[in-house]
């Protein structure tokens, strides 16, 4: 059964349950117009998932398409990078756990981006993973040990992230985006203006990506160049 949007809640363990396919698209991106939420376009397809495995836990919800931003539990590379979040429909998600809080510990959220979390108190602990801002790294006690306060995971699991990216309060993430479009009626040839919100995982092109991403389309046309003039060659002789 799909989730209930009044009963979600931050920190949520969710699984996969499409109730068309046997399986759910993960999105980079979505869109909406305000009057009509029940129609989104989404962006980017950045994998999928067989029904019944266990996803990840939600870090946010947005209501009025009943979307939810969804923390993987395994991230998935896409386009040259891993991306750790993904935007999913609520009524292709399913309820592992809800979390709770255990007594004499407080929910944490992470304020930096592409922050580590390790196996013990030390920059030379091994690196088990890795949160972005606004995401909930999970509760802890709020003492500090060498710098770094110990969790119990939201994603499961024990961890230790530096404490000064570590706050009680959900940062401020990147909001949904409003923009106002003009929009034409296919049928009547009318148009009007329409305001379309959007969101995203948070987690696009990089300058190194962007770099990359242009050295290997030169490659890719150079290799190109020379095995046309090698067939060219061929046809020569």
């Amino acid at each position: 059964m799909a989730i209930d949007i009044k009963n979600v809640r931050i920190g949520m363990s969710v699984k996969v349950t499409s109730p068309k396919y046997g399986y759910v698209k993960l999105y980079d991106t979505a869109d909406w117009d305000e009057d009509n939420p029940t129609k989104i376009n989404f962006g980017g397809v950045i994998g999928k998932m067989n029904n019944g495995l266990q996803l990840g836990i939600i870090q946010d919800v947005y209501e009025d398409s009943k979307l939810a931003l969804v923390q993987l539990y395994k991230p998935i590379l896409y386009m040259l990078k891993y991306r750790t979040n993904a935007i999913v429909p609520l009524s292709d998600l399913t309820t592992i756990s809800t979390p709770t809080v255990v007594s004499g510990t407080k929910n944490y959220y992470c304020t930096g981006d592409s922050v580590r979390i390790r196996t013990g108190a030390s920059l030379t602990s091994a690196i088990k993973s890795a949160v972005n801002k606004g995401n909930l790294i999970g509760q802890s006690d709020g003492k500090s040990v060498n710098g770094f306060l110990k969790f119990n995971l939201a994603m499961g699991g024990v961890g230790y992230v530096a404490v000064q990216y570590c706050s009680t309060v959900k940062p401020v993430t990147s909001q949904p985006v409003k923009k106002t479009v003009t929009k034409t009626d296919t049928t009547t040839g009318t148009s009007k203006e329409v305001v379309v919100t959007q969101v995203d995982t948070g987690e696009g092109w990089t300058v190194k990506e962007v770099i990359i991403k242009g050295a290997i389309g030169a490659v890719a046309g150079f290799l190109a160049i020379k095995l046309i003039g090698k067939l060219f060659k061929l046809k020569g002789d």
